[in-house]
């Protein structure tokens, strides 16, 4: 079953942490083509966090937690939105978890 994982653009992913969060027996990245059949309605690379609406499981950094301000694609390489993160997690009702790795020297 597919799920989203969000996390600032700057981090990494740790696969691992996921997947315990997930209770999965295995996780791996989706590839270009996995991902334009799951989200048919939007450009690869501009799939925004709303797997719910597709009935896939969307987990939340939780560093996003209490930001008035997020930013993500809305479908396309051009557009974007911009909303409080409550009001996402409001829409999505997301798993918040502790996946995301900072890279060394990243800057927020």
């Amino acid at each position: 079953m597919p799920v989203q994982a969000l996390v600032p653009a700057y981090y990494l992913v740790d696969l691992e942490r996921l997947r315990q969060i997930a209770g999965a027996e295995t996780l791996r990245l989706a590839s270009e083509t996995e991902i334009a059949a799951l989200y048919p309605d939007f450009e690869v690379g501009a799939v925004p966090p709303f797997g719910t609406l597709y009935g896939h499981r969307v987990f939340v950094e939780e560093c996003f937690v209490g930001e008035p301000e997020m930013v993500f694609n809305a479908g396309t390489h051009t557009e974007s939105i911009c909303m409080h993160y409550a009001d996402l997690a409001e829409m999505i009702k997301p798993i918040v978890g502790a996946f995301g790795v900072r890279p060394r020297g990243a800057q927020a």
